[in-house]
C-alpha cells in the first residue's frame, strides 16, 4: 500500500509545479497573512474570505457561501497552525480543490500533493519567524 504522507524529495515533479504556480502570484518576499489573501484573491479574480467554524477540519477545507469562496479555520487554532491552515486553504482556491470532507488528504493523487507543496510555499513568504513561539 501506498503512503498518504507528501513526498520529501527535491526533485518531484509536483513539488516544482506548485513552486511555479505560487511564483506566479508574485508575492512580496515577505507578506503578512491579510496580503497573502487579499492577493490570492486578486490572481483568481474573485472574493475570497476566511471563516472561523468549530469543529471545523484542519486541512485548509474550502466552501462556497454565495458564491463567495470560503476558507474554514478552526476557532481553536492557535496563531501559528491558523497560518498553516490559511496558506493549505489558499492553495486549495488556487487548484480548485476543496479538500475532504473529513479532513485527510491523500497524497496518493498528485493534486493533493500539489496543494500540499504550494501551501509550504506560500507560508514561505509569510512576514516574521515560523514557529508556535512566534505567533
Amino acid at each position: 500500500m501506498k503512503s498518504k504522507n507528501p513526498p520529501s524529495r527535491a526533485g518531484d515533479p509536483e513539488r516544482a509545479w506548485a513552486e511555479e504556480v505560487v511564483g506566479r502570484l508574485r508575492l512580496a518576499p515577505s507578506t503578512d497573512l491579510d496580503g497573502m489573501v487579499k492577493a490570492v484573491a486578486r490572481h483568481l479574480g474573485r472574493p475570497l474570505v476566511l471563516a472561523e467554524v468549530e469543529g471545523c477540519a484542519t486541512n485548509g477545507k474550502l466552501e462556497d457561501r454565495g458564491g463567495i469562496t470560503t476558507i474554514c479555520v478552526p476557532g481553536s487554532a492557535l496563531a501559528w497552525d491558523r497560518r498553516r491552515i490559511v496558506c493549505r486553504g489558499l492553495a486549495r482556491a488556487i487548484y480548485r480543490a476543496p479538500g475532504a470532507r473529513d479532513g485527510r488528504p491523500d497524497y496518493r493523487h498528485p493534486v493533493e500533493r500539489e496543494v500540499e507543496f504550494a501551501a509550504m510555499a506560500l507560508v514561505n513568504h509569510l512576514r516574521g519567524p515560523w514557529s508556535r513561539e512566534s505567533a
